[in-house]
C-alpha cells in the first residue's frame, strides 16, 4: 500500500513540474530569441558602422571635390602683400612709372631658393630682404646705403645669394641665405672705375647679369659703367668669372681694354660650358648688337655673331635699323641652339654646336614675324607726321620645346620723343614658336613687358611662366598692369594654358617663379596715371605680391 503511494505523483507536484518545464522552455526560447536579437543587433551595428564609414568617405570625397572646384575658381592663394616702400617715399624718390611714358623709372630683383622655402628681394633703394614663402613673413633684412638692387642669383645648393647693385662702385655681394650675413663683396669699380656722382645713376657701375655654374663653383657676371667725355658717352664693360667661395676674379673678358657698349643681358648654357652675352646699339667695336659666346671655363671666345649685320643682310628692306634687343639671346633647353631676336621682328636660330666646332656662327634659319608699318605719329613738338611704327620685339626665352618672344609697346622709328597715334598690331604680345620658327600661338598682354633682370619668371622645368605687365603708353593707360601666369603642361592654345591674370593698379616690374612652380612672386611699382600736363595722380604701391599656386 505504501509502495503504490510512492509511485504516484500528486496533482500538485505534476502541476509544479509542468510549470517548471514550461518555464525552462520559455527561458530557452527567450534565450534563443535574445541570441537572435543580439546577432541581428550586431549585424545592424555593423551595417550602421559601414554606412557611417561610407558617409564619412562620401563627405571626404565631397570635401575634396569642393576643394578641387575651389581651385578651378581660384588657381592661387595670395600668401602675402608686403609693402617694400611707402608710396610717399617712392614719390619723393621719383621712382614711380608714368602711364604716358614708355620708360621704367627703376629696377628691383628677386629669386626663390631651389627648395622653394625662401624668396630673396633686392629693392630699388638700399635693402635686401629674405621672405619665408609659406607664411610671407620677413626672415631677415640688410641695409646697403646708396645702392639699387639690379640683378640676383642664388647658388645651386641654396646656401648663398649673390646680389648685383647699381651704385658708385657697382658691388656684387654674396650673403648667406640663412642669416643675411655678408660672406664677401666684389666691386666693379676696382676694374671699371668709380661712377661719377654728378651723373644720373644710369651711368654708374652696374651688375647687369649674374649666372651661377651648375656645380656652384663659379659666378659669371657682366658689369658696365658709362662716362662722358664732353658730349660723347663712353662705355666700359666686361665679363667676369668670379670664384664663388672667395669672391676673387678667375678670368675677365676682354683681358685688355673694354667692351665699348652696354651688355644688357647674358645667359649660361644649360651644361654650364658656354656663356653668351649681347651688346647694345652703340660702340665702334662692339656695336650695334653683337653676340659674344665664351668658353665658360677659360673665358676665351668660342665665336661671335654680328647680329645686326646678319639680320639686316637677311632682310635689307627692313626700315627699322640697326637691329638690337635688350633681352635678345637664349640657349635652347637642350643647349644645341642659340636663339636671337631683334626689335624689328626678326628671329634667328644658330647651330651652337657647329658654331663652336668651326669657331664661326652657323646660322640655321632667320624669319621675320613682325613688320614695321607706316602710320601717323605725333612729334615731340605736337605736330602730326608720317613714320614707320613697330612693335619692339626684343625679348626671348626658351622653355622646353618652345621659344617665347615678348613684344613691348609701339614705337616710331627715327623720331626721338614722338608718340605713334595708334598701337602696332603686334605690340604687347606673347608669341610662341617652335624651333622651326613656326608661330604657334599669340597672347595679347595689352601692356609692355618688364625689362629688368627679372623680365620673366619661370620654373626650372619651364612649365610655369610668369610675365610682368606694365602700362600701355600709347593709350596712356595702366589698365593692362599686373601679372600673367601660364601653365604650359595644359593642353590647347595659349589661352587654355593661361592659369590666371592678376590685375594691379601699379605696374609690375619683375617676377620670379619657384623651381617646382609652387610659388609666383611679383613686384609692383606705383604709376602716375594723369594725362600729360595734368597734376600728378599716383596709384598702386611699391610692394611684393606672393602667390601660392593651387594647380
Amino acid at each position: 500500500m505504501v509502495e503504490k503511494r510512492a509511485g504516484k505523483l500528486s496533482p500538485k507536484l505534476l502541476a509544479l513540474i509542468c510549470v517548471i518545464v514550461a518555464l525552462i522552455a520559455v527561458s530557452a526560447f527567450i534565450g534563443w530569441r535574445l541570441i537572435q536579437v543580439q546577432q541581428e543587433l550586431a549585424k545592424e551595428q555593423e551595417r550602421l558602422e559601414k554606412a557611417q564609414q561610407e558617409l564619412a568617405e562620401q563627405q571626404e570625397q565631397l570635401k575634396t571635390t569642393q576643394q578641387e572646384l575651389e581651385k578651378l575658381k581660384t588657381p592661387y592663394e595670395l600668401v602675402a602683400s608686403l609693402i617694400l616702400k611707402e608710396r610717399d617715399e617712392v614719390v619723393k624718390d621719383k621712382k614711380y612709372a608714368t602711364a604716358s611714358k614708355w620708360q621704367l623709372s627703376t629696377y628691383s630683383a628677386l629669386l626663390f631658393t631651389p627648395d622653394e622655402k625662401y624668396l630673396v628681394i633686392a629693392d630699388y633703394k638700399n635693402r635686401v630682404l629674405c621672405v619665408e614663402t609659406s607664411t610671407g613673413t620677413i626672415v631677415w633684412e640688410q641695409e646697403f646705403p646708396e645702392r639699387m638692387g639690379y640683378s640676383i642669383m642664388i647658388s645651386p645648393d641654396g646656401n648663398h645669394v649673390y646680389v648685383g647693385f647699381r651704385s658708385i662702385d657697382g658691388e656684387l655681394t654674396c650673403l648667406k641665405v640663412s642669416s643675411g650675413e655678408v660672406v664677401w663683396e666684389w666691386k666693379a669699380s676696382e676694374d671699371l672705375g668709380q661712377g661719377n656722382p654728378k651723373l644720373y645713376s644710369y651711368y654708374w657701375p652696374t651688375i647687369y647679369s649674374i649666372q651661377a655654374s651648375p656645380d656652384g663653383k663659379y659666378v659669371y657676371i657682366v658689369a658696365r659703367k658709362m662716362d662722358k667725355e664732353g658730349k660723347t658717352k663712353v662705355n666700359y664693360a666686361r665679363i667676369f668669372c668670379i670664384d664663388a667661395a672667395s669672391g676673387e676674379v678667375v678670368w675677365k673678358y676682354p683681358e685688355e681694354n673694354f667692351i665699348d657698349s652696354c651688355i644688357p643681358h647674358a645667359v649660361l648654357s644649360p651644361d654650364g660650358k658656354y656663356f653668351a652675352f649681347e651688346t647694345w646699339y652703340y660702340g665702334k667695336e662692339w656695336g650695334p648688337y653683337k653676340i659674344g659666346v665664351l668658353d665658360a671655363g677659360s673665358g676665351k671666345p668660342a665665336y661671335t655673331i654680328d647680329a645686326n649685320k646678319t639680320i639686316m643682310e637677311a632682310f635689307p628692306d627692313n626700315p627699322v635699323k640697326p637691329a638690337m634687343a635688350w633681352h635678345g639671346v637664349d640657349f635652347s633647353s637642350d643647349g644645341e641652339k642659340l636663339v636671337i631676336v631683334a626689335r624689328n621682328g626678326v628671329l634667328v636660330i644658330v647651330d651652337h654646336k657647329k658654331s663652336v666646332e668651326s669657331g664661326a656662327p652657323v646660322v640655321v634659319k632667320a624669319v621675320r614675324f613682325s613688320y614695321p608699318l607706316p602710320a601717323d605719329v605725333v612729334t615731340k613738338q605736337g605736330n602730326l607726321t608720317k613714320a614707320y611704327i613697330y612693335a619692339y620685339t626684343g625679348y626671348v626665352k626658351c622653355a622646353g620645346d618652345r621659344l617665347f618672344v615678348f613684344s613691348s609697346n609701339t614705337y616710331a622709328f627715327g623720331l626721338h620723343g614722338s608718340r605713334p597715334a595708334l598701337d602696332h598690331p603686334n605690340a604687347s604680345k606673347v608669341l610662341v614658336f617652335d624651333y622651326d620658327l613656326k608661330l604657334l600661338w599669340m597672347y595679347d598682354m595689352g601692356g609692355k613687358v618688364g625689362y629688368g633682370f627679372n623680365f620673366i619668371g619661370y620654373s626650372k622645368d619651364g612649365r610655369i611662366i610668369a610675365i610682368p605687365v606694365g602700362q600701355n603708353w600709347i593709350k596712356m593707360s595702366n589698365d593692362p598692369s599686373g601679372v600673367v601666369v601660364f601653365d604650359l603642361s595644359r593642353t590647347g592654345t595659349i589661352y587654355d594654358k593661361m592659369l590666371f591674370r592678376y590685375h594691379t593698379e601699379g605696374v609690375t616690374i619683375a617676377t620670379a617663379v619657384s623651381s617646382k612652380g609652387k610659388y609666383v612672386a611679383v613686384i609692383e611699382l606705383p604709376i602716375d596715371v594723369a594725362p600729360p600736363g595734368s597734376p600728378v595722380k599716383i596709384v598702386g604701391e611699391y610692394r611684393l605680391l606672393l602667390f601660392k599656386l593651387n594647380a
